[in-house]
């Protein structure tokens, strides 16, 4: 299996994140930031400022890298996903196709909606905290995707 490099981003607003709930594709039906694959010769920031032009329709002017996020699937590794916080951006954030952004009060995030690792890491990137989680799930890219086991360690730069 090919590990599958990936970018997630989120935009923080005073005590409110935006989320996106994801219409189509990988994820469909769960609340998550935006993001997605990296393309050919692309690094994560590249891959977010065009993920967040594509799903969002805005430009993403600075983010700042708070964590890696490594999934396996079976214990073999599968995903290896970079995830940031956009400091600042322009234009306002548009429903697309493949997804419907929706701002949340920190307080109120739709955790039972989300994929089952996000309780595990989120409330560390919500915290500015640098961080790395390891996800070990069984039937990852199947329908009844189960997390077995995590562990997450925090780190300073």
């Amino acid at each position: 299996m090919k590990i599958k490099k990936m970018v997630i981003g989120y935009i923080l607003d005073g005590n409110k994140v935006l989320l996106i709930y994801k219409k189509r594709g990988f994820g469909k039906g769960l609340y998550n930031g935006f993001g997605g694959k990296l393309e050919n010769g692309e690094d994560s920031l590249d891959a977010l400022k065009r993920e967040g032009y594509e799903e969002l329709s805005i430009k993403v002017l600075e983010a700042d890298h708070y964590g890696k996020l490594l999934f396996y699937d079976d214990n073999k590794l599968a995903i290896d996903c970079d995830v940031y916080i956009v400091k600042r951006y322009g234009g306002k954030p548009k429903e697309s196709e493949e997804v419907k952004p929706i701002w949340f009060n920190l307080n109120e995030i739709p955790f039972d909606k989300m994929w089952e690792d996000d309780r595990h890491w989120l409330k560390h990137l919500l915290k500015k905290e640098k961080f790395v989680g390891k996800f070990y799930f069984t039937d990852l890219f199947g329908e009844n995707p189960r997390l077995l086991s995590h562990e997450i360690t925090l780190y300073e730069e």
